[in-house]
This record gives C-alpha cells, sequence and structure tokens, in this order.
C-alpha cells in the first residue's frame, strides 16, 4: 500500500512542477503570485525555481513589488526563453 501513495506523491509532485513551469511561462511572477494562483505551497515552488536555476531553465527578470504581500522587492522569475535577460557579461579570447 504504501508504494501506492509514493506513486501517487511523485505523480502529483511532477503535476505540480508542471504547473507551476507553465505558470512562469506565461509571464514574469513571484514565487507568491504563483502559489496564490495555483494554490501550491510557496515552499514547493521555491524548491523548484531553485532545481530549475542550476538547470539553468528560469530566471530572474526583474526586482518588483509583490501585488500579494505589496513588498516592494521581490523577485520575478520566468521560464520563457523569450523574457529571459540579455547577458552583459564581458567575453575575452584569450590566444596562448
Amino acid at each position: 500500500m504504501s508504494k501506492l501513495l509514493n506513486f501517487d506523491e511523485e505523480s502529483n509532485s511532477k503535476s505540480q512542477k508542471k504547473l507551476v513551469f507553465n505558470e512562469f511561462y506565461r509571464e514574469p511572477l513571484t514565487m507568491l503570485e504563483v502559489s496564490n494562483e495555483l494554490n501550491i505551497f510557496r515552499a514547493n515552488i521555491c524548491r523548484y525555481v531553485d532545481e530549475w536555476e542550476k538547470r539553468g531553465l528560469i530566471r530572474l527578470v526583474v526586482k518588483r513589488k509583490c501585488t500579494i504581500s505589496g513588498y516592494p522587492f521581490v523577485g520575478a522569475y520566468t521560464t520563457n526563453p523569450e523574457y529571459f535577460p540579455e547577458d552583459n557579461q564581458l567575453t575575452f579570447d584569450f590566444i596562448i
């Protein structure tokens, strides 16, 4: 019986991940905005964002005021490459 529960929990987690990914794809949002929209714990969303940042699948687009909490400097993230900020790092070609 416990194997079935674990399977259901894993399936639910994958489903949640897909919903969260798609919500961030729609437009840049804060984690709290996504949490509020999808009724998913913010802790889960934080974990997904951390995982996706390490894999390069999500980017911080802007710091702005959160529409839910009203906090003035909150990160808005996106999974949509069209919204990814330009890379402004200098590159150097070294000749050895």
